[in-house]
Formats: structure tokens, sequence, C-alpha cells
């Protein structure tokens, strides 16, 4: 969840403790508490309805599933994008943005790739959250995909998933206020009488809750501070250490590579504004080429990196152990030599 979401759960979280508060105090009016989790609507099994759309064009399956069904405006939506495709076809989903037609973006991920037998699954997951109430439409979102297997014809390709409709309801849309439910004035009410205790109880409840507030604040300011300042190198030894400790080189070895070849990837990619993760090995080697940001004797390790590493995405090469770890010292090596020399040009 990013920053803005986290402070508003938490305001909402302090709300509510200062409600009960208040009723702690003697406060006798009644708060609906607005729980986005109380909105999901069930099927008889208790599982949250789905707005699914399934859309298939050989040899890809293009699924968008979003929950809930019914949201209300204060709801966030979970919005899920899963492509399966055959081993050998490379698939480029959909670019991430700041919105999505009448629903913002709150937060956004993707989980490593997966495989089931010969099919590989990809997925993206957003986080949306309504602008307005009403009948909200998805549009069709599309994936681009190459069919780079033996007999494919590599050539571009998009298969596009069909709109969804999203009703989006308010807290009183089914108990809007009717004529017909007036009462007649009654006699005024005496309020309860409160005590000192409890009101400077209340006062220094309230006091106490500002101050975790701005701790709060501050302590997630450091922190996005400190997630800015990384520098590319840094970035990529934390994704290289996440890599490694889960142990994938072992369980897929083909999902590793495609992993470690991201990693340097967007290390280069930071580095340099060169957009190496939409690009082919061929034509990310010959934009590093004409682009001369690196060295020849780098070149020619990345493109040995680079190769290797097709052969067992693409080719069905079997890696052993030590391929294994020289692939990963490779990568170590090329992204502690780039930083070197980024380091000693600003030096100079």
């Amino acid at each position: 969840m990013n920053h803005a979401a986290s402070v508003r759960h938490f305001i909402r979280w302090m709300l509510l403790a200062f409600v009960l508060a208040a009723q702690a105090a003697g406060c006798s009016r009644s708060i609906e508490s607005t729980n986005n989790a109380a909105s999901l609507r069930v099927d008889e099994a208790g599982i949250p309805k789905v707005l699914r759309s399934h859309t298939v064009r050989a040899p890809v399956q293009f699924t968008v599933e979003v929950v809930p069904e019914k949201p209300r405006l204060s709801d966030e939506l979970k919005m899920t994008l899963t492509v399966r495709v055959e081993a050998g076809v490379r698939v480029i989903t959909p670019p991430f943005g700041s919105s999505l037609g009448d629903f913002l973006i709150r937060d956004f991920y993707e989980p490593l790739k997966k495989l089931d037998g010969t099919t590989e699954v990809q997925q993206q997951v957003y986080t949306l959250e309504p602008m307005r109430a009403g009948k909200l439409t998805i549009d069709p979102l599309t994936v681009t995909f190459y069919d780079e297997r033996q007999d494919g014809d590599k050539q571009p390709r998009m298969i596009e998933s069909e709109p969804l409709e999203v009703e989006v309801t308010t807290m009183l849309a089914e108990k809007s206020p009717s004529l017909a439910d007036l009462r007649p004035n009654v006699e005024p009410m005496a309020l309860p009488s409160s005590g000192p205790g409890r009101m400077a109880w209340a006062v220094g409840a309230l006091l106490a809750m500002l101050l975790a507030l701005m701790v709060f604040l501050g302590l997630r300011k450091r922190v996005t501070i400190v997630e800015q300042t990384k520098t590319p190198q840094e970035l990529a030894w934390n994704e290289l250490d996440r890599l490694v400790t889960s142990n994938l080189g072992k369980v897929d070895p083909k999902q590793y590579y495609v992993e470690l070849t991201g990693v340097v990837r967007r290390f280069i990619e930071r580095s340099t504004g060169v957009r190496a993760p939409e690009q082919t090995t061929e034509e990310f080697l010959r934009e590093i080429t004409t682009s001369n940001q690196y060295s020849e004797n780098e070149q020619r390790s990345l493109q040995e990196f680079l190769e290797s590493a097709d052969l067992v995405k693409f080719a069905g090469l079997q890696p052993r152990a030590e391929d294994i770890d020289s692939s990963l010292q490779r990568a170590q090596t090329f992204i502690g030599a780039s930083d070197r020399k980024l380091h000693h040009e600003v030096t100079l």
C-alpha cells in the first residue's frame, strides 16, 4: 500500500477511536462504522462476487477480475490482470499509470511469474478508488504479445479485454430520505450531564491521538525520503538479495533467469534512461552499442550474460548449478562495475 493510502487508513482508525472515546464520555449519538471489508457482497458459500472478463486469442488467455462487484464510494477495489501464455510467447502488459477512467490507482504490484505445466502465468494487481458514484466503466485493456516459438511468426499481436461496468453506490443509497418518514416535533430532551473527569479524559485521549498521528506522518516521510534517495546500484542489490533468498534457481531455473535479467535491465534503465525492459536482447544490445554508455569490455560482458540467459529462457537449456552461480556473479560484477564508472564521472 502506498503512502497516501496508509495515511488515509490511519486517519480512519484514529477517527473511529475518537468516536469510541466520545461514547465512553457520555455521548449518546450513534455513529455508523465504514469498514470497507463489510461492503463485500458474497454468494451462498461466503465468497465475494467478482466482475470478470475472460478473452482468448491463441496462444494467449487474458482475464480481468474486479472485486467487490458492487462497491460503495468509500471502498477500494482490487483489479487483477492475469495473462496465461504458452512457453516461448513474450508478453507486454499494460503500462502502469496514475488513473484508470473514473478510478484512481492507489497501489500496483506485479507478483513473480509462475509456471502451470507448460503455461506461464503473469499478473498485475491494482488497488482502485472510485472518484464518484454511479455506473462507472473500466475500459478495455490491451496486452501485446509476440509468438517467438519455433513455428511462430514473431509479429506483434494484441488481445483486448471486455469493458467492465462497475456500479458504485453511496453510503445512503439504500436509505434515501422520504417525506413519508417525517415525524412531528417532540419535546426538547435534557442532555445527560457529564462530569469534569470524563471531559478531561476525552480531551486527553484526543491530544494523544493527534500526537500519535504526527509521529506516524513523520516516520512515513522519513521512510519515503530514504527510498527515493537510493542509488540504482542499491536498488539492484536489494532485488538480487531477494532473488537469491527466494531459492528460485533450484525450484524454477527458467523463471530465475527471467528475474535475474530483469534486475540487470532495470538497473540499466535507472542508470542510463535506456528502456531496457521493453526491448528484445538484440534491440537492447544495439542501443547500448550506439549510446556509448559502456566500454567495449562491459558491452561484451553484458552480451554474453544476456545471450546465455536467453538459451535458458527460450531454447529450453537446463543450466547446471555452477552455471546459475556463474550467471549471478556476472550480474553482480556488471552492476558493481557500472556503478563505479558512474561514481568516477561524478567526482571528476
